[in-house]
């Protein structure tokens, strides 16, 4: 069963209580209805993305490849890392990991990488006031040695890179940039397939700041 908050009740507590709270108390309501986020994503979800939305951002590329670049280079952000294996319930090839970085409150990059038996996977998701700006995906692959039948395991290869821009996230405007072919993963859809993942780097953040 999914369960759904308008944006106009969302906007009304945020008008009372703030940003900080009405996200915090989404991400809350979340985690009460399923410690799992594949199931309980979509409330948080329609809490949570409208707050930034409700004040009407909308961004250029260039802005976009400027606040990323401010994120990139601010040394000031700290970095919690996670076993990739143990936040997916999976067991991967070549292990993995999840990193969240942030200010101390607020999430700035959630990064995944996992590793697979030819090859390796990132996926990197910028922040800018909770909402994403900024996704890239990047493949790189082992190199295959034909003669004996294997892979090269000593040296990785970019194969493919997509970034995505996000002009308006709740318009879902996006500008894309690619190159190569992509061989390990799946396409997206649409904007709305990378809502899991932007909504679990805030839940894993607060999760570990607690502790």
């Amino acid at each position: 069963m999914r369960l759904y908050v308008s944006q106009s009740q969302f906007r009304s507590a945020l008008s009372v209580h703030g940003e900080g709270t009405a996200v915090s108390n989404a991400l809350s309501l979340a985690a009460t209805v399923d410690k799992h986020y594949m199931k309980g994503y979509y409330i948080a979800l329609l809490l949570l993305l409208p707050s930034l939305c409700s004040n009407g951002q909308t961004l250029t590329k260039n802005e976009i490849i400027s606040l990323v670049s401010s994120i990139t280079a601010d040394t000031s952000l700290r970095t919690i890392e996670l076993d990739a294996n143990d936040v997916f319930q999976a067991n991967y090839d070549g292990g993995g990991i999840v990193q969240l970085i942030h200010d101390g409150q607020t999430l700035k990059a959630f990064v995944v990488q996992v590793g697979l038996s030819s090859g390796r996977l990132t996926n990197s998701i910028y922040y800018v006031d909770s909402l994403p700006v900024q996704i890239v995906e990047t493949e790189e692959r082992f190199k295959w040695i034909e003669a004996e039948g294997t892979f090269d395991f000593t040296t990785l290869n970019q194969t493919f890179n997509e970034t995505v821009y996000v002009l308006d996230w709740e318009l879902a405007d996006t500008e894309h940039e690619k190159s190569g072919t992509r061989t390990l993963s799946e396409a997206r859809c649409g904007l709305f397939e990378y809502e899991p993942e932007v909504v679990l780097g805030h839940r894993l953040l607060r999760e570990n700041l607690k502790k």
